[in-house]
């Protein structure tokens, strides 16, 4: 008897584009980018995020069906997860407490948060369920991760999981080596640059955040990318105060440096 043939489709939100697959099992028959135009966004400009889900949703459905395929067709979706609370990697199924979590948006607005509610409507019109997976606030820090050279301050965990552990993944399986028994430090290049390491004594996965030069790099990370709260203390404590981290330009001194 011959295995079972699941169709799924993948679906992958960022800023400025949609990416979508279809995987037949786990074989590849559709990859496509479908990048989105400053003209195309500027309507959804200092809007929710929300406001993009027929826009992107139209785009991908026409994409699917130019190539041959229809929304009903598929087993399952497969879309990237956004900013839900601290979570621990992994696939989740979509549902209507994760929906009203994400129409929140306590943890901010971005591109992300649309996966679940396109999945959730794709499947809708499909026989399948809807997944995301890796969400953003994928949070599988250390105690020591979370430091951020102020006691005021903590690093919180927002982080490009899905891609970062894909890569990681990836790279066990391409060198037949045990994924849980590596060290590994995985480079994220998209807008920002971002760099994580994941360790085999604690198995998290902590990504350093930063844009500009390497020590600008190093410096924000060490200040756990909190400027803003920086500043604020200051503001708080007064001008002089040895209680924050003191901001020059656009990197972070620490006291004591």
């Amino acid at each position: 008897m011959p295995p079972a043939e699941y169709k799924i489709l993948a679906v992958n939100l960022g800023s400025t584009s949609t990416k979508i697959a279809v995987y037949i099992n786990e074989r590849a028959a559709l990859v496509r980018n479908l990048r989105h135009t400053d003209s195309e966004l500027a309507p959804f400009r200092h809007q929710p995020i929300l406001e993009q889900q027929e826009f992107r949703s139209s785009l991908i459905v026409r994409e699917l069906e130019d190539s041959g395929y229809k929304v009903g067709d598929f087993d399952a979706a497969a879309c990237r997860g956004g900013l839900l609370r601290p979570l621990p990697s992994g696939t989740y199924r979509v549902n209507q407490a994760m929906l009203d979590e994400l129409r929140q948006a306590a943890r901010g607005e971005h591109a992300s948060n649309l996966g679940a509610f396109i999945g959730h409507t794709i499947a809708q019109q499909a026989r399948g369920e809807a997944y995301i997976v890796d969400p953003v606030s994928v949070d599988e820090w250390s105690a020591r991760a979370r430091l951020s050279g102020s006691v005021l301050l903590t690093r919180q965990c927002l982080s490009h999981a899905l891609n970062s552990k894909a890569v990681a993944k990836r790279f066990a399986r391409e060198k037949k080596r045990d994924y849980a028994s590596l060290n590994l430090v995985v480079a994220h290049i998209g807008s920002r640059l971002r760099i994580g390491s994941r360790t085999r004594t604690d198995g998290g996965c902590h990504e350093f955040t930063g844009r500009g030069s390497i020590f600008q790099r190093t410096c924000r990370w060490r200040a756990g990318n909190t400027v803003g709260s920086v500043v604020l203390q200051q503001q708080i404590h007064g001008k002089g105060s040895r209680k924050p981290a003191v901001p020059r330009g656009r990197h972070v001194l620490l006291p004591g440096d």
